[in-house]
């Protein structure tokens, strides 16, 4: 809002607590004109600098949407990094991948849970080395679980955020 814009449009919002709409200001504004209360130069100068207070307004919700959709754009590309080691425990692992993907995990061992002290050498981690796993949020539940086993060795279960399975549908991303 302009400094101007605002003294000019005051004096014609009322004294309630309650700051009046932009569409009450402007029925205010015609009922002041038709009963010839403002002359036609005034009622054009207050609807012209409504009209303009409302355009600014608008232009920075729209510039607030653009920010907020591109920081959630970056947040969807920009894949998180798990290091993984075949000491890990369970716990260890799971503990790790909420911190870097904010997802939790269930680990089997089998068709169980695995115990949480179990190392993940034990439940067949393939790599004797430590493991760099970039986390793609985009990639879709079902191919993640389905790729960790095959490439890493381990069977999990990716969680929603109430507790249940996450639809393998979606995206980790969405959960």
């Amino acid at each position: 809002i302009h400094p101007e814009t605002k003294d000019q449009t005051s004096s014609i919002r009322s004294s309630n607590s309650k700051t009046p709409s932009d569409s009450d200001v402007l029925m205010k504004l015609m009922s002041q004109f038709e009963q010839g209360l403002i002359d036609e130069d005034e009622f054009r100068k207050k609807v012209a600098l409504l009209m303009n207070r409302v355009n600014i307004v608008d232009t920075v919700k729209k510039a607030k949407n653009i920010v907020s959709e591109k920081e959630n754009t970056n947040q969807k590309i920009e894949p998180k990094i798990l290091m993984i080691k075949g000491d890990m425990t369970v716990d260890e692992l799971k503990s790790s991948f909420k911190i870097s993907s904010g997802i939790n995990i269930r680990i089997y061992d089998g068709k169980r849970f695995a115990d949480g002290v179990s190392a993940l050498n034990s439940l067949g981690y393939k790599y004797s080395k430590p493991l760099k796993l970039k986390l793609n949020n985009m990639m879709m539940v079902g191919d993640f679980e389905k790729a960790f086993k095959e490439k890493i060795g381990l069977s999990i279960q990716i969680e929603n955020r109430r507790g249940k399975l996450a639809d393998n549908s979606l995206s980790l991303y969405q959960i």
